[in-house]
């Protein structure tokens, strides 16, 4: 069962239900009952069950949930029923199993029952999924469904119970939407299309959807504020109902009140280009139908545009507990190592809100430093830290297996989070207390743990990388063991994105000696206040796209305007800029060929 299941799943195969002939020719007794598992709705029990109360006098009894054989295919999604007997066949599998004690006109009576209910299930017109849409005068629902046959005949069935539809409407031909009218304010109302073919028979099942007929419009659902660069931006549900107009949007700065701030807002969005950077609004949305009836306005969301100009936000990661560094000791601690460096301060701990857009998107540089080596928090704030990095920003981490207690050891591919953001290809782990500092490369300062805390040199669980080729390896593993393993291992990277710089530690800041954390606080400063070259931006907008393409074509073939840096219209590094510059850009751009290279023209 298991691989006829796993092969037509495999397949593609399209099974409107699986019946599963196991353990039903033995009775026992003199009642004819007998047990219906079903994984499916229980519509197709119920046929099963009414043909065999009308072909056969079985009695049913019915169970949810797969039967034996019936499991892979419930495990593959497909719909599974299974007729068992009802008293089990007394020593099965053993000698006492025998034909002798089965009763074959009670297994000819499931079989009957079955080749019944297939008959039904195959000849049924499938079932209608419709559409409800309130009118707005507290008393209409529109019904609307797809895919309309010109020869079927249709029929609304609806009441105010999910199991007990009271009414019945017959549709006019060739059409596939219905009004109800007369209805309750206020009511909710299930309601189904049940479809009847010329030559078959109805649905087995009816799906149904349900609404609420009202006068006042309903509250906008799903409502979102989000920071955008130097304007924030909200969004929601569309309406559906029939006779809407408009929406309303109102805003609150921190210490006011509520205030129309837009009004006929057609579309389900709305940028607040208005907002003042810094300040925090809290917003609402409203919507209007076409007799000027306003619904309660939405629960109120806030947000703070962003600006990216803000400075530094240093993000302390914290557990201040058992053997961890206390909050005062890490405090006076970033203010040696950043010296007279002025930054904003925010602890995230359990219990506290992880970072969000509202307050990363005031900032053009985080440190985020995670000191401890439990209770890791990073993953809460990948999304605001995703969103983060898609602008001019510089990001700096350094933590105590951070990554690793995310990811565990694993290797990461382009499009990945970890492989885009911090140029990171596979991280391990060294289990053992075999870690005495960092090695610089390329001019980055050497770093020594410290031993006069409570976890001191050699630490043990720092994070290993493997560097992706836009990555740089600064930081190498000093092993007081001289392992194989571990040692010489790259610890440190950065990455260029060409629109921010990365700066990605495997091990934790406040266990440097100080003399170490200022210096390598110093060089990130240096590194961060680097421009940022961009191979292949011929037009000089820092951004990598047709533009560049067409700037290079009409330089080359139209007498337009040189680029703006000859060595970055060179992305092929030939040392002249030509029409293989151009194929080598479509090719990046638009073939996944190979990362445009520093160019050499001068």
């Amino acid at each position: 069962a298991q691989h006829c299941a796993d092969l037509l799943y495999n397949d593609g195969a399209e099974i409107e239900l699986m019946i599963n002939f196991d353990m039903d020719s033995y009775q026992g007794d003199d009642v004819l009952d007998f047990d219906i598992f079903r994984d499916c709705p229980f519509a197709y029990a119920k046929v099963f069950s009414d043909a065999g109360t009308r072909v056969e006098n079985l009695i049913p009894i019915h169970y949810t949930g797969t039967y034996c054989d019936s499991e892979p295919f419930g495990d593959c999604g497909y719909y599974n029923i299974t007729p068992v007997e009802a008293e089990f066949t007394p020593g099965i599998h053993t000698d006492y199993d025998i034909s002798s004690i089965l009763d074959f006109s009670y297994m000819e009576k499931i079989v009957r029952m079955t080749a019944a209910a297939v008959a039904i299930i195959d000849q049924s017109a499938p079932p209608i999924a419709c559409t409800l849409k309130d009118a707005g005068d507290g008393q209409s629902l529109r019904v609307s469904w797809e895919n309309c046959n010109d020869t079927y005949q249709y029929k609304i069935a609806y009441g105010i119970e999910e199991d007990v539809l009271t009414d019945t409407i017959d549709v006019p031909p060739i059409t596939c939407q219905y009004d109800l009218t007369g209805l309750t304010e206020g009511q909710r109302y299930f309601c189904g299309v049940i479809s009847i073919p010329p030559d078959g028979y109805p649905p087995i099942g009816i799906m149904l959807s349900s609404e609420v007929p009202m006068v006042t419009p309903r509250t906008p659902e799903r409502f979102t504020v989000e920071p955008a660069l130097n304007s924030i931006e909200l969004s929601w549900a569309p309406s559906t109902e029939l006779d809407f107009s408009h929406y309303r949007v109102y805003r609150r700065p921190e210490f006011g009140e509520y205030e129309l701030l837009a009004d006929n807002i057609t579309d389900n969005f709305f940028i607040d280009g208005t907002a003042e950077p810094y300040q925090k609004y809290t917003y609402a949305v409203a919507a209007v139908d076409a007799d000027l009836n306003e619904s309660t306005p939405s629960a109120g969301e806030w947000a703070v545009a962003a600006t990216f100009d803000g400075g530094i936000l240093l993000v302390d990661e914290t557990q201040d507990d058992g053997n961890n560094p206390t909050e005062s000791e890490q405090l006076n601690y970033y203010i040696t190592a950043f010296g007279d460096s002025t930054y904003t301060r925010q602890v995230v701990q359990d219990g506290m809100p992880s970072l969000s857009r509202s307050t990363v998107g005031q900032y053009n540089s985080i440190f985020y430093v995670d000191d401890d080596n439990s209770a890791h928090f990073l993953s809460e704030s990948i999304d605001s830290l995703d969103w983060y990095f898609d602008y001019e920003t510089d990001f700096f981490l350094a933590g105590w297996e951070t990554i690793y207690s995310i990811t565990g050891q694993s290797y990461f591919y382009p499009g990945n989070f970890y492989y885009e953001n911090f140029g990171i290809t596979y991280i391990a782990q060294s289990p053992i207390n075999d870690f005495t500092g960092a090695a610089g490369v390329n001019g980055w300062p050497d770093l020594e743990i410290r031993g006069d805390t409570y976890y001191h040199s050699p630490l043990q669980n720092v994070d290993i990388f493997t560097a992706a080729p836009t990555a740089e390896v600064i930081y190498t593993f000093n092993s007081i063991s001289s392992s194989t393993f571990y040692g010489n291992k790259p610890v440190g990277i950065v990455l260029d994105t060409h629109h921010g710089k990365r700066v990605i530690l495997g091990f934790p800041l406040y266990y440097l000696t100080e003399e170490s954390a200022q210096a390598l606080i110093a060089k990130v400063f240096e590194y961060f206040s680097e421009e940022s070259v961009l191979y292949g931006d011929a037009n000089g907008d820092r951004a990598l796209n047709i533009l560049d393409i067409t700037h290079l074509v009409n330089y080359l073939y139209k007498g337009g305007p040189e680029p703006a840096d000859m060595n970055n219209a060179d992305p092929n590094a030939s040392c002249t800029v030509n029409i293989l510059d151009v194929t080598y850009l479509i090719g990046y751009l638009y073939k996944g060929g190979p990362e445009p290279l520093a160019g050499c023209v001068y």
